[in-house]
């Protein structure tokens, strides 16, 4: 478990030990056989296993520092409208269940995650920065019924409730 004290906006505090044109030099140099990857991850001082990772690809990438995301774009954005879409059909989601929901997302389309499979929750810092990142979505610990919630219980909420449903089961052919 986390301390209490640890911020969850981390701030990396090293930099890399070497230069991208560095990088650039000695992929090149391999590749025109001047040196060998050995040779050329001990002159530029890069390690042999970014040296060797950067010979695959076609052309020299800046490498990404830390963790690599779980969900790419697309699959995140397709998770928030799937959470909008809930909290619009009055299906009331909590921080616990958006962590369920994508730790569930991440198993069936099999992707590669560092969730927790024992409780099958998506971790906190993940749900954080999924809600940094939708500034849209606005989950809340549901709480007991107050006195203005009753009242908002009106002609004009039920009226939308009973909107949403009709186009839910038309949608989905449900009679």
């Amino acid at each position: 478990m986390y301390p209490v004290t640890m911020s969850r906006n981390y701030i990396r505090k090293t930099e890399s030990k070497y230069k991208i044109e560095d990088l650039r030099h000695a992929v090149e140099d391999v590749r025109n056989k001047k040196l060998t990857l050995g040779q050329a991850a001990t002159k530029y001082s890069i390690p042999k296993s970014t040296l060797f990772k950067q010979l695959k690809q076609n052309k020299v990438k800046t490498l990404k520092k830390g963790r690599s995301a779980v969900f790419n774009r697309e699959q995140e954005d397709q998770l928030g409208k799937y959470i909008l879409d809930c909290c619009k059909t009055f299906y009331g989601i909590t921080p616990s269940s958006l962590r369920r929901i994508a730790f569930r997302f991440a198993e069936a389309n099999k992707l590669k995650h560092n969730f927790n499979k024992e409780t099958q929750l998506a971790g906190k810092d993940w749900y954080y920065g999924f809600i940094s990142r939708h500034p849209s979505i606005s989950l809340r610990i549901p709480e007991a019924t107050s006195l203005n919630r009753i009242t908002a219980f009106n002609v004009t909420e039920v009226n939308l409730f009973f909107d949403q449903l009709k186009i839910i089961q038309t949608k989905h052919n449900v009679m």
